[in-house]
């Protein structure tokens, strides 16, 4: 079970479309690998750690904090997606 303080819930269209990025390669590699954190962090299906993204994706661990808090927080995933350095709020950057 994931013990993250931000917990991602993908809606089914949210899945979906994340999914078809990853698939189809659709965008920079960048929008895949967070296409790819975003899928592995729902708490409807893998619910992996932070850790563990960040050791299946290039992304770091900071930058998936940064995702997962920006998701949580703003709720766009094609806001999250296309951001070429995603940026948040200070307190979502100091999760533990």
């Amino acid at each position: 079970m994931n013990t993250e303080k931000y917990i991602v819930r993908l809606s089914d269209e949210e899945r979906q479309e994340l999914e078809t990025v990853v698939k189809k390669l659709k965008g920079t590699s960048q929008k895949v690998n967070r296409a790819l954190a975003l899928l592995h962090a729902d708490a409807n299906g893998p619910d992996w750690t932070n850790d563990q993204i960040a050791a299946r994706t290039s992304l770091t661990l900071p930058t998936i904090l940064n995702l997962v808090g920006y998701y949580f927080t703003k709720s766009k995933l094609k806001t999250v997606l296309s951001f070429s350095t995603v940026a948040v709020s200070p307190e979502v950057a100091t999760l533990s």
